[in-house]
């Protein structure tokens, strides 16, 4: 993740086009942020006065993802609400998700069996495994290498709930109008759904699963902050546009109360920094904390005048196109750091930061080079074919295409 691809495989390669070039930048931050907090952890830096309560919250970039898909894919939702349109055909949107994330989840699964020791190979591992059903399952313990892949059953999650809450609100609360203030008092729902989940409501709904903590509940405000982002936007000519845009004009105080807020986050407020179990106003505090801290990240990349320094800092090609592999590398990262350990011979705990650290970046840099060059762009060229075919928009560019479809253009997992 910090290195840089070869100018030439950027120069050939035709980025994503579409209106928010810089979110593809954001999603590189945040798996950036993912690696971090896991090579942090695996080498015993949580331990570490003050630091290591900053690199434990890196885990924020699980926050910044699914504020970035709340986003994302909420708007073309949003966008029929406003227009009167047609919502995105839910069997293709099913489909293109699927399409967008399974391949390369899959191909992590089958890495982490065969290449990390002491995992379940028995047909019911695997199939729990490659379906996605850890989190709703008895014994929901991820196999090595696999830890991460919570987040991305959350994910799957909000992908099968958007769909039928945009038809909820269209048809209940809209009523089939643009009633935007009614839309908003929603999304603040959701969001303190996530407060009440954390704060106890997990245990009274599911006593007995102990995976509860982590569902989609937990998680809602997250997505329901990228979900109101995408509300702002589609509204330009609104009061709180004009004041989301004169926010994002000033990106730098906008980090400062970033890193505020990270470091109150860092405290036990926000919950434990190790293994240990976390009490439900620690839950409460960081999702709260960690809703703010994304939103505030992501808010400039969106509304900031593309012709800012800061907007052209977020286009520049060689960091999106770290964004633009940034889901191998999630997906990837965590066989890389075991193997980086066995390989260096260096036992977990024990330190070694940097050079674990390096090993894992460059090592989860060429795999997800290559799954991205490999798997995901060849599926990403079969879906905009299929979709200029259906369209009918065949003698389109290449970037007209795209730009119809930001969801799926950047749109993380």
């Amino acid at each position: 993740m910090s290195g840089t691809p070869p100018a030439a495989g950027i120069e050939r390669h035709r980025l994503p086009d579409h209106a928010y070039p810089g979110l593809d930048t954001l999603r590189a931050f945040g798996a950036l942020a993912v690696i971090v907090t896991h090579v942090a952890f695996s080498t015993g830096h949580y331990q570490t006065e003050y630091v290591g309560g900053l690199l434990a919250r890196l885990d924020v970039g699980v926050a910044i993802f699914f504020v970035l898909s709340g986003f994302l894919l909420g708007r073309p939702f949003l966008r029929a609400m406003r227009d009167r349109g047609r919502r995105p055909a839910t069997g293709r949107y099913l489909w293109r998700r699927f399409l967008r994330i399974w391949p390369t989840f899959a191909l992590a699964v089958v890495a982490a069996m065969l290449l990390l020791p002491d995992q379940d190979l028995s047909p019911a591992g695997w199939l729990r495994s490659l379906t996605l059903t850890r989190l709703v399952t008895v014994g929901y313990d991820f196999p090595h290498g696999l830890t991460q892949m919570w987040s991305l059953e959350v994910e799957v999650a909000f992908y099968l709930l958007l769909p039928v809450l945009a038809w909820v609100v269209a048809h209940t609360v809209t009523r089939k109008r643009w009633r935007p203030l009614a839309v908003a008092v929603v999304l603040v729902a959701l969001g303190a759904v996530s407060v009440v989940w954390t704060g106890g409501a997990a245990q009274v709904v599911a006593p007995h699963a102990v995976s509860a903590a982590t569902w989609l509940p937990s998680y809602l405000a997250w997505f329901a902050a990228g979900m109101l982002l995408a509300l702002v936007d589609l509204q330009p000519r609104s009061t709180w546009a004009a004041r989301a845009r004169g926010a994002a004009a000033s990106p730098g105080a906008l980090w400062v109360t970033v890193l505020g807020l990270m470091l109150v986050a860092s405290t036990p407020a926000a919950g434990a920094l190790e293994l240990i179990p976390e009490t439900n106003g620690q839950r409460m505090m960081r999702v709260v904390l960690f809703t703010a801290i994304s939103t505030l990240i992501v808010l400039p990349a969106i509304f900031a005048r593309s012709d800012s320094p800061y907007a052209r800092f977020l286009a520049w090609k060689p960091l999106r196109y770290l964004g633009v592999i940034s889901y191998a590398s999630f997906c990837f990262h965590l066989i890389v750091l075991e193997l980086a350990f066995r390989w260096l011979d260096i036992p977990q705990f024990t330190g070694s930061f940097a050079v674990i650290l390096l090993a894992t970046l460059v090592g989860t840099l060429v795999v997800s080079v290559a799954v991205y060059e490999l798997v995901e762009r060849p599926l990403e060229r079969a879906r905009n074919l299929s979709l200029r075919r259906r369209t009918g928009r065949s003698r389109k560019p290449p970037t007209e295409v795209a730009a119809t479809t930001p969801s799926d253009a950047s749109a993380n997992h």
